[in-house]
């Protein structure tokens, strides 16, 4: 089954504002995604067979969330946290 990635760019009262990789915007109510969801969360959805998001079956990739996240970084404040964990 194919999937999606979803970056949760902002939540606005009950609705989730969703980044897909190529920039699409959508909104979807939170109570149709994982409960938890929060800014900056990456959620992988299966897509039905005429490729249409199955909300219910998206999942936190926090993997994918975590490397995003750390391209964003400006490189200093990741060397800062890089000779800190060391």
């Amino acid at each position: 089954m194919l999937q999606e990635s979803y970056f949760v760019d902002r939540i606005v009262g009950g609705v989730a504002v969703l980044m897909r990789d190529d920039n699409q915007r959508t909104s979807i109510p939170l109570s149709r995604l994982p409960s938890g969801v929060k800014k900056g969360a990456v959620l992988r959805v299966s897509l039905d067979n005429v490729g249409t998001p199955s909300w219910p079956s998206a999942e936190f990739d926090d993997a994918e969330a975590k490397r995003r996240a750390q391209k964003a970084e400006p490189p200093s404040e990741a060397k800062e946290k890089r000779e800190a964990d060391d």
